[in-house]
């Protein structure tokens, strides 16, 4: 290890957080912080595009094919605004330092002209005279191909011994709205995504970690998002910043201020650290590679939420991270159902609850309900059940049946055309394998929240992070196993929803990771339907669907912080999705219009065991409760989204209080109603706590 600290535990060290000393720069000159329209001048075109160099202060601005320029340093002037702001620490004292202040002001800058950008590069030290350390950081601007990137590459950044450049955040004040207008906004992904009104906007901070957080070195997940993007509506203007670079080491950042300015910006974790409770936790290796952002821009009638969104889906589809097919809609639209495998009522007590036959029986007893398509997701049918064992070792719990009953069990899914799915963790285990480390401890521990404390008495399912270097093998290994009983498709659960930094065996980044989840779905999916839960964005090119995508926000929302279906839009046409289960909900009717609204399908959380907790007077989890239910939702959704599957979101607005309105881009409006009346617009009338589909 590299320092001399308070504690280490595991590869890093943990510090108290009253210990470290935050330095900041002191000797503030406005003039390196601001932006002038006098003194910038053309530098490089590309079609309609122009991108505009201030040389006195080394800021630049970017003019889109409004004409409008966007600028990285406010023209009002802010002492924190800056081209790029990096964190140094020797794990007593963080330095948080700014090229402006830390750079440009101390002569340490030059920038160099290329065809088609610009490369700045920055001396970043902590004082002018005498400084303790000199790092050397470039920031490249591109900008080609209607589209403008600003790019790190931390493979050259070279901090001396006892110090680590610990985050980069690039152009923080980008496009920042110092005087926000009627109409003006911030959306970012938070759940299903969120609009922040910055005309309601108060003095509020909000900060995503893009695939979760790194349990590495945090141990909860307090504000995750499926992707890294954020956008900018400034006027009759808007801009999508959408990391693709670097992004399972991006934080996702949006800064509002009641008089202004507000602003959207990424910042990268390149070596893995956290505030964790009381403490400073931080890894003692650093991710070299490149970060990044690409800005795209539109302007006029596009400038929407759901024009930042058919730019993000666009980017990521450029970017190989979504499939390029539309949803096909041959089918009915299915009822998609969990059915719960093995499950643990108490550590050491395993108990069926859902067999192959039993499974088979559900499945049949819908379908003669009239039900003719149905997708099947089983939980807890490996080894362990819920919780499950290391996927490297593990095959089907032995408490479901045999073989013939699994043959059964399937090939009745093949003859109906439904979809089955066997549900993995892949990355994560309870037992056996071998486990990542951690800085927290000598473990990676990962807490998956329960929802069913009721029927499974814990308040969290417990698992260690497995070794990343292992996953290629596990998988393989897996694979070969399972190999006698052909399933038909899987469903990686905890990959979908976490990740995770591995500093045991040679450092594993969560960037790294990534693309091995990436490479490893790809293969569970050869020949095979793939499902992934929650819907983290690397695992998603080849899955047919997604289980449970969020449809709130973790922030609370407000009159200025708006839930809106900005992921949603994104995906739909793209990917499937199921959201919340509609008989777990606490309102069954509201949660229906809401998935109505937001383009989600169906889904129900079924075990054939009839248990009824203590103290309740029927089981929530009991199919046969619900047989009824299950056919009425089945309809209402075919009748309201059946031919939709396919087709693209292109718009979704808020026409009163508890009034919305989702449109297709076959000209097919849905109009939610939420309240207890009925609303007369446009001469229609969607009855109270309805909907209505108008084409």
């Amino acid at each position: 290890m590299i320092f001399s600290f308070t504690g280490c535990v595991g590869n890093g060290v943990i510090t108290k957080a009253s210990e470290i000393k935050i330095i900041m720069p002191t000797d503030v000159n406005k003039k390196y912080h601001t932006s002038n329209e006098n003194t910038v001048k053309s530098l490089i075109k590309s079609g309609l595009y122009e991108l505009y160099l201030d040389e006195s202060n080394f800021a630049i601005a970017l003019k889109d094919t409004s004409g409008t320029l966007w600028y990285a340093l406010p023209s009002t002037g802010d002492k924190d605004a800056a081209m790029l702001v990096i964190e140094v620490t020797d794990g007593k004292t963080t330095y948080i330092l700014n090229s402006q202040d830390n750079s440009v002001a101390f002569g340490k800058a030059k920038f160099e002209a290329f065809e088609n950008g610009i490369n700045f590069n920055y001396v970043f030290q902590e004082k002018e005279k005498e400084p303790t350390f000199k790092i050397p950081v470039s920031l490249a601007l591109t900008l080609e191909d209607g589209k403008f990137d600003a790019t790190v590459d931390t493979s050259t950044i070279r901090a001396p011994k006892g110090y680590q450049v610990s985050k980069i955040s690039i152009m923080p004040y980008f496009g920042a709205v110092t005087s926000a207008k009627e109409g003006d906004y911030i959306v970012i992904p938070d759940g299903c995504g969120a609009l922040i009104n910055l005309v309601e906007a108060e003095d509020s901070t909000y900060v995503l970690d893009t695939y979760g957080a790194d349990f590495a070195v945090k141990d909860s997940n307090e504000h995750p998002s499926i992707f890294g993007m954020f956008g900018i509506k400034n006027g009759a203007n808007a801009f999508a910043g959408i990391i693709t670079e670097g992004d399972a080491l991006s934080k996702i950042h949006a800064k509002t201020l009641k008089h202004g300015p507000h602003i959207a910006y990424a910042s990268f974790d390149i070596t893995p650290n956290a505030n964790f409770r009381d403490k400073f936790v931080l890894a003692d290796e650093t991710f070299e590679g490149k970060i990044g952002v690409t800005y795209k821009f539109i302007s006029g009638s596009a400038t929407t939420y759901s024009g930042l969104a058919f730019l993000t889906s666009e980017q990521f589809i450029r970017a190989g991270l979504l499939s390029t097919r539309l949803v096909s809609s041959e089918t009915e639209l299915p009822l998609n159902i969990t059915l719960i495998g093995c499950m643990n009522k108490a550590f050491g007590n395993t108990i069926a609850y859902t067999t192959f036959e039993n499974a088979e029986n559900i499945v049949s007893v819908l379908k003669a309900k009239g039900i003719n398509s149905i997708n099947l997701k089983y939980d807890g049918a490996l080894g362990g059940g819920l919780r499950q064992r290391s996927i490297g070792s593990v095959g089907f719990a032995g408490k479901l049946g045999n073989k013939k009953e699994f043959e059964s069990l399937k090939n009745y899914h093949i003859g109906q055309d439904f979809d089955l799915y066997v549900t993995l963790n892949m990355i994560s285990s309870t037992s056996h394998g071998r486990t990542a480390t951690g800085t927290i401890s000598n473990s990676v521990e990962i807490k998956f929240p329960n929802e069913l404390q009721e029927y499974i008495v814990t308040k969290t399912f417990d698992f260690k992070g497995l070794t990343a270097k292992d996953l290629p093998r596990n998988v393989v290994s897996f694979m070969n196993k399972m190999n006698k009983y052909d399933v038909p498709g899987y469903c990686i659960e905890d990959a979908g929803k976490v990740i995770f930094s591995d500093l045991s065996n040679g450092f594993t980044d969560r960037q790294t990771f990534s693309k091995d989840i990436f490479t490893q779905a790809i293969a569970l999916s050869t020949n095979k339907n793939l499902m992934v839960t929650n819907g983290n964005l690397y695992a998603l090119k080849n899955a047919n669907i997604i289980s449970e995508l969020p449809i709130t926000t973790s922030y609370q929302e407000s009159e200025a912080y708006e839930r809106i279906p900005f992921v949603q839009m994104v995906l739909h046409g793209t990917v499937e999705y199921t959201s919340d289960y509609l008989n777990l909900a606490k309102d069954y009717d509201t949660l229906l219009l809401r998935l109505i609204e937001y383009g989600a399908l169906p889904a129900f959380k079924f075990t054939f065991v009839d248990y009824v907790p203590k103290g309740a007077e029927s089981s929530i989890l009991y199919y046969g409760n619900y047989t009824a239910i299950a056919l009425d939702a089945y309809n209402t959704f075919n009748l309201a989204l059946g031919d939709l599957r396919s087709a693209k979101m292109t718009n979704h607005y808020k026409i009163q209080e508890g009034l919305f309105c989702t449109e297709y881009n076959n000209e097919t409006y849905i109009y939610v109603n939420y309240t207890d009346s009925d609303i007369m617009y446009r001469n229609l009338t969607i009855k109270a706590k309805s909907y209505l589909r108008v084409n």
